[in-house]
């Protein structure tokens, strides 16, 4: 005979999971290396491997910031650099990481092919449903 558990501890233990499943999904670079080094290795890495020329600019005693944020900062550059390896046929990858006047700036440029705006904006909403 299975043994039933009460509804409110059946709802702690799908929180407890729930919040195990978000740890996983922080990077882990964040966890061990904090915010600058590891955006700072990313970069490095990918222009190593992709025979990028690296011009770097991470200020130094960022201000803390919360997990979120950091997050997003660190997702948002990974697939910066991602795309300009993949995609732009760049010879320089350039990233800027700074604080400025309460605000966090994260800056990726490459000298790529890049793309049409027009055109990638009107594929894009043609491809959307009705």
């Amino acid at each position: 005979m299975k043994s039933w558990k009460s509804p409110s501890t059946a709802a702690h233990a799908g929180l407890e999971e729930t919040r195990r499943a978000l740890k996983a999904l922080r990077a882990s670079p964040l966890e061990d290396m904090g915010l600058s080094l590891a955006v700072k290795t990313l970069v490095t890495e990918a222009a190593v491997r992709a025979d990028l020329s690296l011009d770097l600019h991470i200020m130094e005693n960022l201000p803390a910031l919360s997990p979120d944020v950091e997050q997003a900062i660190y997702r948002i550059a990974q697939e910066a650099v991602t795309n300009t390896v993949n995609h732009a046929k760049a010879k320089t990858i350039i990233l800027k990481l700074e604080y400025t006047e309460e605000k966090t700036k994260l800056i990726v440029q490459d000298d790529g092919i890049g793309f049409d705006i027009e055109k990638t904006s009107k594929s894009v909403i043609s491809e959307l449903p009705e």
